[in-house]
């Protein structure tokens, strides 16, 4: 099986595992809109680069950061529409659905429930030392959502 896992936001981190929690690929979209566009635009970019994913690899399995609390509203509609648009799309794929609370992914990458954006990158680093230099936190939280339902799936 492969896991799909999404860190949903503005900047969308991805990251691909397979069965026995090997990276198969990881990074991060960008799905602002430009000055001169419009909030739409967002989803559109998303979509894209989501259905291309699922084109290419055809996981087995999309898991989401399931967010209950957000700083801003923003942030919250962003969260929301990107979720949305995850759950359409896997829907009509027929792909399983996944969603993973925020302390459950923590768990998995430091054996607690909490942790700042520094500990969940030095984490991946040291669960996948392949990692290339420079990654940032919405990789690493999209790499540990995988990872979290992987073995949250995977368990006898």
């Amino acid at each position: 099986m492969t896991y799909l896992g999404l860190d949903l936001g503005t900047r969308t981190g991805w990251a691909l595992l397979d069965g026995d929690g090997l990276r198969l690929g990881s990074g991060a979209w960008d799905c602002a809109p430009r000055r001169d566009e419009g909030e739409a635009h967002r989803w559109r970019r998303f979509s894209a680069m989501f259905l291309a994913q699922l084109v290419q690899h055809r996981p087995d399995v999309v898991a989401v950061e399931d967010v209950r609390r957000h700083l801003g509203t923003r942030a919250a509609h962003v969260y929301g529409g990107l979720r949305a648009l995850t759950e359409l799309m896997c829907l009509d794929c027929r792909i399983r659905f996944a969603s993973v609370p925020v302390q459950a992914a923590k768990r998995t990458a430091t054996g607690r429930n909490v942790a700042d954006k520094v500990t969940m990158i030095e984490a991946a680093r040291a669960r996948w030392p392949e990692l290339p230099g420079g990654i940032r936190d919405d990789e690493a939280d999209a790499l540990w959502i995988a990872e979290t339902a992987r073995l949250e799936l995977e368990a006898p």
